[in-house]
């Protein structure tokens, strides 16, 4: 169920279906195929209130420790882990690894609850 942000923009949270994409620790969407067609995925901006350039779809991921973030096009690629998305802001970098974090933490009790 896509969500609002406070600019009224809509955003779905893909995290898992990108989990279930990634294979032994790398993550490829190819070009040429929109994102709302994967699985797992839609179009929380359908045709209304779709921003300039179209949808994107942000990844923001951590590998080898360090904080990662990419915005990919619709119909872009994209190749994770790549070190061209390796976040340099310490501040930031802290905060997509905390997320992670939480993330991890998140499923480990979803997994015990089962």
């Amino acid at each position: 169920n896509p969500s609002k942000l406070a600019n009224g923009r809509k955003w779905l949270d893909v995290t898992i279906p990108l989990q279930f994409m990634a294979k032994a620790d790398k993550l490829v969407l190819h070009s040429g195929i929109s994102k709302h067609q994967l699985m797992g995925f839609c179009r929380p901006a359908a045709s209304a209130g779709v921003f300039e350039g179209g949808h994107k779809l942000l990844v923001r991921y951590v590998y080898k420790s360090k904080a990662h973030q990419v915005v990919v096009s619709d119909l872009g690629a994209m190749n994770a882990p790549d070190a061209s998305h390796r976040v340099e802001d310490a501040g930031a970098a802290e905060g997509i690894e905390k997320m992670a974090g939480e993330i991890v933490e998140e499923a480990a009790e979803e997994i015990i609850t089962a």
